[in-house]
């Protein structure tokens, strides 16, 4: 069974739900800093005029049980296709900002070699 999205309309506090629903029957919902990150995303593909594909968000445990991507506050990106792997990262990181968030190259050189991007530990957001 493929995991189902769902984007629910605003909310009594003016935020759009987006939740994931797994095989399984978890449900996730994407977090505000999950929605930063995407917006990020977005900023530096429209910069370097090439897709972005996330590999991971809400799916699955990384690190363990205080892993972000289940709860929607860390997103892996593909970077093996891209002709400047670094620049993707320092773009990134540029549209996240530094305070609250962080992009880094996890297996660089190696056939998983990907952008891990999150919330810093720690810090709430908004």
């Amino acid at each position: 069974m493929i995991p189902v999205v769902r984007v629910a309309p605003e909310d009594a506090t003016h935020h759009v739900r987006l939740t994931l629903t797994l095989p399984d029957g978890t449900v996730r919902q994407l977090t505000p800093a999950g929605f930063h990150i995407i917006g990020a995303l977005e900023m530096v593909a429209a910069r370097l005029g090439q897709d972005l594909v996330i590999t991971s968000a809400m799916d699955g445990e990384h690190s363990g049980p205080e892993d972000p991507h289940p709860n929607g506050r860390a997103f892996d990106v593909r970077t093996h296709d891209h002709s400047d792997p670094k620049r993707v990262v320092e773009l990134t990181q540029l549209y996240l900002g530094d305070a609250k968030f962080h992009a880094f190259l996890e297996d660089e050189g190696k056939p998983n070699e990907h952008m891990h991007c999150q919330l810093r530990h720690g810090i709430m957001y908004p």
